[in-house]
C-alpha cells in the first residue's frame, strides 16, 4: 500500500483478507497472501491502533474454489499465526443459520462447522 508506516490509527479488513494472491479478480497468484496482507495492515497501523477483520473459520485450513472465487478458511493454529503479536480486544464467531442469517456461537462450535458451512470470526485487535 501506498501508505507510511504507522499512519492510520484504524483499519478495517471485513471479508478481504482470505482472498489476497488466489488469483481471483485478476488478483496474482502468491502462497501466504493472507500473512503478507496481515503484515501490511499491521505495517500502516498506529501503535496502539486497532484493527477490525473477518475472516472464514473452521477446523481445518482448506483453501476453498468456487466457480467465481478463491477463498482460504483460517484454523485456529493459523489464525494464531495471522494475528501475530496482536493484542485481541474482541472475539466473536458466528454460523448461519438458514439463508443469510448469521447468529453468534461459541469458538468450540465455530471449530467443529465443514468447510462448506465454515463460521465467521470477527475480531478487534489493537498494535502493541
Amino acid at each position: 500500500m501506498p501508505f507510511p508506516d504507522n499512519y492510520f490509527d484504524r483499519v478495517v479488513a471485513v471479508s478481504t483478507i482470505e482472498h489476497i494472491g488466489l488469483g481471483a479478480y485478476n488478483d496474482p497468484n502468491y502462497n501466504n497472501g493472507d500473512f503478507i496482507a496481515m503484515m501490511e495492515l499491521t505495517r500502516v497501523l498506529k501503535k496502539g491502533g486497532k484493527m477490525l477483520i473477518t475472516l472464514p473459520f473452521g477446523a481445518k485450513h482448506p483453501l476453498v474454489k468456487h466457480h467465481y472465487t478463491s477463498q482460504r478458511i483460517t484454523d485456529e493454529r493459523r489464525l494464531k499465526q495471522l494475528i501475530g503479536k496482536m493484542l485481541i480486544e474482541k472475539e466473536n464467531y458466528y454460523i448461519r443459520q438458514g439463508k443469510g442469517r448469521w447468529v453468534k456461537t461459541s469458538k468450540d462450535e465455530a471449530k467443529r462447522m465443514p468447510s462448506s458451512q465454515h463460521a465467521v470470526v470477527c475480531l478487534l485487535l489493537r498494535k502493541a
